[in-house]
């Protein structure tokens, strides 16, 4: 064999190579933990039926130049059902594989009818700011009722990073508290029984569906950030029903603050508390005794506990300390609201 042939033969297996790793499934367990159990890849066919029938709704945003689309048939497409309720998602082919955290393009939409709307388009990853960089990651939690969805939450997780020199190519460090890396984050809870009729496209649809859509908006104190998965301890974890998952701090004193704006009061919280997914991690993290200094959770309680508060501005002000970890956990979190349950349905 010639050396024409072998450089011929190693250009075409490099090919190969980089196709097949354009093409690579995208890893829900990482892009939305909260919703990939639920999320079902759909096949050629049901896509290419899924693509004609968002394409109107598309081209009508594409039209209005609030964000470009890329070719949908390079996109994974997975159809989500929450009761009634049945949910599309277009993930597009890894941006940006040298970057240590994958990056890609993520559209949202509802079925209407026999249409589909859109809900919101964003980028898991993006690197901005000027003179503070923040490296943010994005993601959304669908809140599921008994029946049907009540809305979702698009949160926006940042970390706060410094360049190792003037070169961005190699690569970064993050803020860290107690030696771990530290992530802030906030949230938007768009429920549909809020949505409007009709509202006008801005740029800002390209991150929220738009201003005219009235959000509850959500805070919480900085939490434990896994480079690899900085979405493992998130804030999303408390308000996804399940209570194998949990939001993890990192903050200097080992407490925590979740701040929910409704401008109303309730009539009480549901909490699950501690890293409950097991009696080990349980034990193993700290977990909450005190909530706002007046009401007392009781410990080796996995399960929800009440508690009779009116405000949703809650600051947890004692902890149950771990056996090995100082983290503080909390696994779920629920206010009722209105006469039901804001996060989810819960059965008493």
């Amino acid at each position: 064999m010639n050396k024409k042939s072998i450089i011929f033969i190693l250009f075409n297996i490099i090919f190969l190579i980089s196709c097949m790793a354009n093409n690579v499934e995208p890893d829900l367990n990482y892009l939305l933990p909260t919703e990939s159990k639920y999320m079902i890849l759909l096949d050629k066919d049901s896509k290419k039926m899924i693509i004609d029938k968002c394409s109107s709704e598309l081209k009508k945003v594409k039209k209005e130049n609030v964000f470009s689309i890329n070719d949908l048939r390079n996109y994974y497409v997975y159809e989500e059902k929450i009761g009634s309720d049945e949910f599309i998602w277009f993930i597009s082919p890894l941006f940006d594989k040298g970057l240590p955290v994958p990056r890609h393009q993520i559209i949202l939409l509802r079925k209407e009818s026999d249409s589909y709307k859109l809900l919101s388009k964003y980028y898991s990853q993006i690197i901005w700011g000027e003179i503070h960089l923040y490296l943010q990651f994005n993601n959304i939690l669908i809140v599921k009722g008994e029946d049907k969805a009540k809305g979702f939450i698009l949160f926006c997780n940042r970390a706060n990073i410094q360049f190792k020199t003037s070169n961005d190519n190699d690569g970064y460090n993050i803020k860290k508290c107690k030696g771990q890396f530290v992530g802030s984050v906030s949230g938007h809870y768009f429920r549909f029984s809020d949505e409007p009729q009709s509202f006008n496209l801005t740029e800002d649809f390209s991150i929220y569906p738009s201003e005219e859509w009235n959000s509850i908006i959500i805070e919480a104190s900085d939490y434990l950030w896994d480079e690899k998965a900085p979405l493992k301890y998130a804030l999303c974890n408390a308000f996804d029903g399940n209570p194998a998952t949990s939001f993890v701090e990192n903050t200097e004193d080992d407490l925590i603050q979740i701040d929910i704006w409704l401008g109303k009061a309730v009539d009480k919280m549901a909490i699950i508390n501690g890293y409950a997914q097991n009696e080990s991690l349980y034990f193993n993290n700290n977990r909450v005794k005190n909530v706002g200094g007046y009401f007392l959770l009781q410990d080796n309680v996995l399960e929800y506990q009440y508690i009779l508060c009116r405000g949703t501005n809650i600051n947890f002000t004692e902890n149950y300390i771990g056996e090995k970890y100082n983290d503080t956990c909390i696994a779920d979190i629920n206010f009722f609201y209105n006469g039901s349950w804001l996060f989810g349905d819960i059965n008493e």
